[in-house]
């Protein structure tokens, strides 16, 4: 995931999917700062066994602020997580 957040090519995208896949922190940060973030509008992070790292690195103030639609079905988040994401600068665009 980082070397797709990283990938110039990808610079356009507006969807992103990852499902199923163990992806930590890192991967998170690089895909908020990355050239990818500015123009993503859907993401999906489906049985990514998130965690508090993972959701605080998604939740700094990021390029991610485009997000309209944000997808973590089926991630066991306990409740600072969720709060995390409510407190956050990237919920204030979701629908």
């Amino acid at each position: 995931m980082a070397a797709l957040a990283r990938s110039e090519s990808l610079a356009g995208l507006v969807a992103l999917e990852a499902g199923a896949s163990l992806l930590g922190p890192a991967s998170f940060a690089a895909l908020a700062c990355g050239p990818l973030a500015p123009s993503l509008r859907r993401l999906t992070l489906r049985r990514c066994q998130l965690g508090p790292a993972s959701i605080a690195a998604l939740c700094r103030p990021s390029l991610l602020s485009g997000l309209v639609a944000l997808s973590l079905a089926e991630n066991d988040l306990d409740d600072s997580c969720l709060q995390a994401l409510l407190d956050s600068p990237l919920a204030a665009g979701l629908s």
